[in-house]
């Protein structure tokens, strides 16, 4: 753990962001579930990059130990491109959408999101909805239109799941 502590006082003072991914997140994005192994993982991750077969088996355990732990590090890398990157799958595709109605709620919503700049599913579900699946399901959905824009908050150590938080989106504002 001090390690940890000296990499992240490091990454601040040089103005660095350090991101921390859930092991199971992690799994869900290489994976599409989170509680696939660390075997699967490297399969996934060779079957996505061939030259890196060579190092998924060994017949000494340190040496799969080892190529173990440069499969994380990759896993831990597309990751991050899979969620921050420029060229995210997550991206919003706008042409094969079904039209949406936006309600009062959303327009009241959408005032709210651009007062407060940032509003988490939680605050949006007190706010305004009387079930927490539907306040997701239709925050989902002002996403996918560009009503909102929405950004992952990852976890830190020992806190539980990533959660997302939703800001104005360009549409929003028409």
């Amino acid at each position: 753990m001090k390690i940890i502590k000296i990499v992240r006082d490091t990454a601040t003072r040089n103005r660095i962001p350090v991101y921390d991914f859930a092991p199971n997140t992690i799994r869900k994005e290489i994976c599409n579930d989170g509680r696939a192994t660390k075997r699967e993982v490297s399969k996934i991750i060779s079957i996505k990059f061939p030259e890196l077969v060579v190092y998924r088996e060994s017949n000494r355990i340190w040496r799969e130990r080892y190529y173990q732990n440069m499969f994380d590090a990759v896993a831990c890398g597309l990751t991050y491109l899979k969620l921050y990157g420029k060229e995210s799958s997550k991206k919003n595709n706008f042409a094969n959408l079904k039209p949406i109605v936006i309600n009062e709620r959303d327009k009241v919503l959408l005032v709210r999101a651009a007062d407060y700049r940032v509003l988490t599913t939680e605050q949006v579900f007190r706010l305004h909805f009387p079930s927490f699946s539907r306040a997701r399901k239709r925050l989902y959905q002002l996403w996918q239109h560009g009503y909102l824009r929405r950004i992952i908050r990852p976890a830190r150590i020992g806190e539980g799941s990533s959660m997302y938080l939703y800001l104005p989106g360009k549409r929003g504002f028409d």
